[in-house]
Parts: C-alpha cells; structure tokens; sequence
C-alpha cells in the first residue's frame, strides 16, 4: 500500500526530528563535559568574574537542557525542534555575551574566539531548527505536499 501524501510529509518531519537526537547530544556532551570537569565555579565581582559565572552555569544548564531535548527528539515530534531552537539560540546568545564581557574586562582574546565561534554555531543551529520547525507546521496546518520538502 502506497502511503499518502500527507502521512509521507509526517514521515520526513519525524525522520528530521530524530535527526536532531546527534546534535542536540554532542552539543550537551561539549556542553557538560566542560562545565562539570573543565571549569571551577568562579567568584569576584568584576565584569570578567560575573561574565565568567554565565559561562559556567551556561554551560551547565545548557548541557542539561540540551540532553533533555536530545531525549525528546527520540519521540519524533516536531515540537522538539520548537524547544531546540529555543534552548540553542538562549545557549549561543548567552556564550556570545559571556565571550564578548570578558574581553571588555581583560580575558583571553583566544577564551573570546572560542565563545563567540561556538555560541554564533548554536545561534545558527537554533535558526535552522526554527526554520525547520515552522516549515514543517506550515505543512501540517496548509496539507500541501510540496510545502513538506523543503
């Protein structure tokens, strides 16, 4: 039996989410790999030290939240891609921001590369899913076929 265009537009929205399950995972895994067992919690309250406290509970929280949504993405729902938009673009603005404080206040300029690059890379990856995200809604909402391939 030959599925339908509608259930064959259902079938690629969850084969993207569950591809979503790799990302999300590397990303938590960097995420918490260095905020549990690379960094010691900071204290002072200079710019560089507050700055240097939402990195590493960025980190911490984010890897969390990022293993969180590597797990949902299993179930192949497109909500997922919702929430992961969310958490990867608040994660990358965040390391952005945290990269950027530093460097004001005398940091490594190497430390404000690092943040910067890998924050601009889940801020684009949380675009892409939003994309993704209202693509495959659109779809669903509109049951047209070609709006499903994107």
């Amino acid at each position: 039996m030959q599925p339908t265009v509608e259930h064959r537009g259902e079938v690629k929205y969850v084969i993207r989410v569950r591809q979503n399950v790799v990302s999300a995972a590397i990303g938590a895994a960097f995420l918490l790999y260095f905020g549990l067992f690379q960094l010691t919690e900071p204290t002072g309250t200079d710019l560089f030290s507050r700055a240097n406290w939402v990195f590493y509970y960025t980190l911490r929280f984010g890897g969390l939240a990022m293993a969180a949504v590597a797990a949902w993405s299993l179930l192949g729902q497109s909500i997922t891609l919702a929430v992961d938009a969310v958490v990867t673009v608040a994660i990358g603005a965040l390391l952005i921001l945290t990269g950027l404080g530093m460097a004001v206040d005398g940091g490594a300029m190497v430390q404000t590369i690092i943040n910067v690059v890998c924050g601009g890379m889940f801020f684009s990856s949380g675009v892409h899913n939003w994309k993704d995200y209202r693509c495959f809604r659109a779809a669903k909402t509109s049951n047209d076929p070609s709006m499903s391939t994107r």
